[in-house]
């Protein structure tokens, strides 16, 4: 039991000392009749503050954007906003929403 202790304790302050590392990555999804590809994307923007994006696209349906804006505090995910902006290509106009919490 005292091992266990031991090791959350150090886990934990590990965790809480270290910074997330920027990372960039692709992601596709396939079906017989349907098809994603994306990227997804974290980076820090300033000491202790994050954007976390996803970009996707179907072959000829629609274009999907997520953004999530978010702080660390004392351990802690602090969420800032969040947007996601859905483009259909068949249609000339932007379905967009902003949400700040």
């Amino acid at each position: 039991m005292k091992f266990k202790i031991f090791f959350v304790t150090i886990f934990t302050l590990s965790l809480s000392s270290s910074v997330i590392p920027d990372y960039k990555a692709k992601y596709s999804f396939e079906r017989d009749d349907f098809s994603v590809t994306g990227i997804r994307e974290l980076k820090a923007t300033d000491e202790g503050s994050y954007t976390l994006k996803f970009n996707a696209k179907t072959m000829l349906v629609v274009s999907l954007d997520f953004e999530s804006n978010f702080e660390i505090e004392n351990s802690k995910l602090i969420s800032k906003n969040y947007r996601v902006k859905i483009r259909p290509k068949s249609v000339d106009r932007d379905q967009s929403k902003l949400d700040l919490i």
